[in-house]
């Protein structure tokens, strides 16, 4: 028994706090009876005519008379669906006018650097359009015994060149 007392000031303070939620439930207890009803879904709401005119002796409504604006602020009723207008109609694409044929160069000028080296001419070659494929044009001018023999300067090639044509006006 002496350890359930042994410390009186924890016991105290426990029926302190029992003492005042029984206050608070006491002096609140009409609150707590109408928040309870009010979730209810079966129950139709409240209106004016309801009301217990022997009681209220003036227009006002009572605490019970405003439950439906509780119901309302709980359960909202759902909005409206938006307003949504109608999309307009695509417009037709207009025809694609064709394309015109690629012209082709007569002439191409291409400059080769003192330091140039025959990948480096090949990409220049393909930038204006005078070969397509790299690795035959330097297997080409290899062949030929010319990949030293390029000189360097600004160089007009006519379209339609064949590789050896090209090598031809690069090393003259």
């Amino acid at each position: 028994m002496r350890d359930f007392f042994y410390n009186k000031g924890d016991v105290l303070i426990a029926i302190l706090i029992i003492l005042i939620a029984a206050l608070v439930i006491y002096l609140r207890v009409g609150v707590i009876m109408d928040y309870s009803g009010s979730g209810s879904s079966f129950l139709p709401p409240l209106t004016a005519t309801d009301t217990d005119t022997d009681t209220d002796t003036d227009d006002s409504l009572s605490l019970r008379e405003e439950r439906p604006l509780l119901d309302e602020a709980i359960h909202p009723e759902p909005d409206p669906e938006p307003v949504t207008e109608p999309e307009p109609e695509p417009e037709p694409e207009p025809e694609p006018e064709p394309e015109p044929e690629p012209v082709t160069p007569q002439e191409m000028k291409i400059t080769i650097a003192g330091g140039d080296n025959g990948g480096i001419i090949a990409d220049k070659l393909i930038e204006v359009g005078a070969i397509t494929d790299k690795q035959q044009w330097i297997a080409d001018l290899i062949a030929s015994g010319a990949d030293t023999k390029v000189k360097q300067g600004t160089f007009t090639i006519p379209a339609g060149s064949s590789h050896a044509d090209i090598i031809s006006i690069l090393t003259k």
